[in-house]
C-alpha cells in the first residue's frame, strides 16, 4: 500500500519487533507508527491502551463509551498523513480486491 499523500510505500505491522512483519521491511524503509488521540493530543500507543484499559476497568465505559472522545489513527512515517485505522483497513481491503479482480481477468 502507498500513502495518498507522499506515494512511498508503506509497511503496517504489529507491535512485536521480533516478528516476521518488521524484519520484512526493507532496508532504510520505515513502518507505519500507530497513535491515539485523545481529545486534541496525540499520544503514543501505549498511552492510549493504557487509558482504554483504565476506562474500562474504573467502569466508566457503560456510561461513556470511550471511542467518543478517542481514536486509533496510523501515521505515514515520512509526510506524516494521518487516518483513521478504518481507513487503513478500508483502503487494503480495496487493494486486495481490485488485485483478485486483476488476476481472475488474466
Amino acid at each position: 500500500m502507498d500513502c495518498p499523500r507522499c506515494g512511498k510505500k508503506m509497511h503496517v505491522v504489529c507491535s512485536n519487533k521480533e516478528c516476521a512483519c518488521f524484519k520484512s521491511i526493507p532496508a532504510h524503509e520505515w513502518p507505519m507508527t500507530h497513535h491515539w488521540q485523545i481529545g486534541p493530543l496525540m499520544t503514543p500507543v501505549g498511552v492510549g491502551n493504557a487509558l482504554w484499559r483504565f476506562w474500562w476497568w474504573a467502569g466508566l465505559g457503560d456510561r461513556i463509551h470511550p471511542s467518543r472522545f478517542m481514536l486509533e489513527l496510523e501515521r505515514c512515517p515520512y509526510c506524516w498523513f494521518t487516518e483513521s485505522v478504518d481507513y487503513w483497513f478500508e483502503r487494503s481491503c480495496d487493494e486486495a480486491f481490485a488485485e483478485r479482480r486483476q488476476a481472475a481477468s488474466q
